[in-house]
C-alpha cells in the first residue's frame, strides 16, 4: 500500500486497516489512528477515525465537493472540530475539559471549555460565511448563566476571523 494513502495501526504499523478504496473516500492522505475520540464522559474506545472514513465510505462522499455538499456535512465537520479539540489537550498530557449541553426544549451548546475559573460556550458551524443564526445557542447559555456579556467562541469552515456579538469567530484552521 502505498505510504501517502495509508489508514496506520500504531499497534502494527505495517499492517492495513483499510482498502485503498475505503482510504482513498476519507479525502485526506495519512491518518495515525489514536482510538476514541469521543469526549462526552466516555473513557472506552467508542469512535475511530477508521470509523469516520468507514462512514464517508457508507454516505458515498468520495471527495471534498461530495462532503461540501452532503447533507451530513455539518455532523461531520463538527466531529472533526471536536476531535482537534480533544487531541489539542490529549497531546499535551491533560484531561480534555470538554463537554456538551442541551436541553430538553433542544437548546444546545456544541462545546463547553471548562477552563476552572470559567465555562466558555464554542458553537461549531461548518458553514464559509457566518449567520446570525448562529450566535442563538451562544445567547441562549448567556441568557441561562446570567452574564450576557460572557466571552464565546464560534468557530467555522469559512476564513474569517473577527468579533460579533461579544464572540470570537474563528476559522477552521486556527484550531
Amino acid at each position: 500500500m502505498n505510504s501517502t494513502h495509508a489508514v496506520r495501526n500504531p499497534r502494527n504499523p505495517l499492517a492495513p486497516l483499510l482498502s485503498l478504496e475505503q482510504v482513498q473516500s476519507c479525502i485526506l492522505n495519512v491518518y495515525d489512528l489514536t482510538g476514541s475520540q469521543n469526549f462526552v464522559l466516555l473513557q472506552s474506545v467508542s469512535q475511530s477515525l477508521a470509523g469516520r472514513c468507514a462512514i464517508l465510505h457508507l454516505l458515498n462522499i468520495r471527495t471534498a465537493a461530495e462532503l461540501h455538499h452532503h447533507g451530513s456535512r455539518g455532523v461531520i465537520f463538527e466531529s472533526y472540530v471536536i476531535a482537534e479539540l480533544y487531541k489539542s489537550y490529549v497531546n499535551r498530557g491533560e484531561q480534555p475539559p470538554l463537554y456538551f449541553r442541551r436541553d430538553s426544549k433542544g437548546h444546545e451548546v456544541d462545546v463547553v471549555l471548562d477552563l476552572s475559573s470559567r465555562l466558555v460556550p464554542v458553537e461549531v458551524k461548518s458553514a464559509r460565511t457566518v449567520a446570525a443564526d448562529f450566535f442563538a445557542g451562544l445567547d441562549y447559555w448567556r441568557t441561562l448563566s446570567g452574564n450576557p456579556g460572557q466571552p464565546a467562541i464560534l468557530l467555522h469552515g469559512g476564513d474569517r476571523l473577527t468579533r460579533q456579538h461579544n464572540t470570537l469567530v474563528l476559522p477552521w484552521w486556527a484550531l
